[in-house]
C-alpha cells in the first residue's frame, strides 16, 4: 500500500486527522501511526462531515521525527488558501 508522505524534510512518524466545526476547537481528531489508516479516516471524515455543512475544515497533516507539521490534505480543497495553522 503506498502511505502518504509527509513534505517536510524526514520520515514522518504520525498523522493527525483533524474535523474542525467553525467557530470553536476541533470537533474530531486523531492520531496514526499508519499513514494509509489516517487517509481512509480523512476520507471517511468527508463523507461524515464534509458534504453540505458550512464552516467544517478537515485537515490530514503529517509529523516528521523533529515535529513539524506539513498539511497533506484538507476539505474543502479551496481551504488551504491563507492557512496559518491551527486556525
Amino acid at each position: 500500500m503506498n502511505r502518504p508522505q509527509p513534505t517536510t524534510g524526514g520520515e514522518a512518524v504520525a498523522y493527525h486527522v483533524t474535523v474542525r466545526h467553525r467557530p470553536g476547537p476541533p470537533g474530531v481528531s486523531g492520531t496514526w501511526a499508519d499513514g494509509g489508516i489516517a487517509e481512509r479516516k480523512f476520507t471517511g471524515f468527508v463523507g461524515r462531515y464534509g458534504t453540505g455543512a458550512d464552516g467544517v475544515r478537515i485537515e490530514l497533516l503529517s509529523e516528521a521525527a523533529d515535529g513539524q507539521l506539513a498539511m497533506m490534505r484538507v476539505w474543502p480543497p479551496e481551504s488551504t488558501v491563507g492557512y496559518r495553522g491551527g486556525e
